[in-house]
């Protein structure tokens, strides 16, 4: 029992105590901070979704429907926000994804729609069968409205990250006590960040 009880503070408590230490140099909120690139958040808003989109549809060509529905749809509704997901703004994200799901719901309301009228309109002729105007209305403007959200979360990611990079980067001047063991002697550290 005593090597279990040794182990575990060994292996769970040490790292701990290792992080616990407090350096007087540097603030909390400044330890964690790295400036955050503009470029990175561009490619994540078009490469997340992309590469969603891309794998749904190899999945889709293997026979793997219910995955591939999945990853194509999350490619749509979430990948664009993956820029603004980067910039940790949870609000551009939030009305990103609403607005991409509103449009999907248009989407899908037109093809349902179309699909009731096409049960229960008696044609002439099955074979020229052309979608009617509120049905397509619905599908144009939700394909234009996942469109729109997309476009604009590419361009709110850049302003979400420099906005980031500006609350993030503060100047501080910092004067804390310290010890110069070479001298052996006290001291005072002064520092200075912008």
């Amino acid at each position: 029992m005593k090597r279990v009880t040794t182990l575990f503070f060994l292996v769970i408590m040490l790292p701990c105590l290792a992080i616990a230490q407090y350096n007087p140099l540097t603030k909390p909120e400044q330890i964690d901070f790295k400036p955050k690139s503009e470029k990175t958040a561009k490619a994540l808003t078009l490469a997340v979704p992309a590469a969603g989109i891309l794998t749904g549809s190899l999945l889709m060509k293997a026979e793997a429907y219910d995955v591939g529905f999945l990853l194509i749809s999350g490619g749509i509704l979430i990948g664009p926000s993956a820029g603004n997901m980067y910039a940790e703004n949870t609000e551009s994200v939030i009305k990103g994804i609403s607005t991409r799901a509103g449009g999907l719901g248009l989407i899908a309301l037109g093809t349902y729609l179309e699909f009731f009228n096409s049960i229960f309109e008696p044609h002439s002729s099955r074979d020229s069968h052309n979608i009617s105007f509120w049905p397509k209305a619905l599908m144009i403007s939700g394909a234009g409205l996942v469109i729109y959200s997309w476009g604009h979360d590419f361009y709110k990611s850049v302003e979400n990250v420099r906005e980031y990079n500006g609350e993030n980067d503060r100047p501080s001047f910092t004067i804390a006590p310290t010890y110069f063991p070479k001298e052996k002697a006290p001291g005072v550290s002064i520092s200075l960040s912008f």
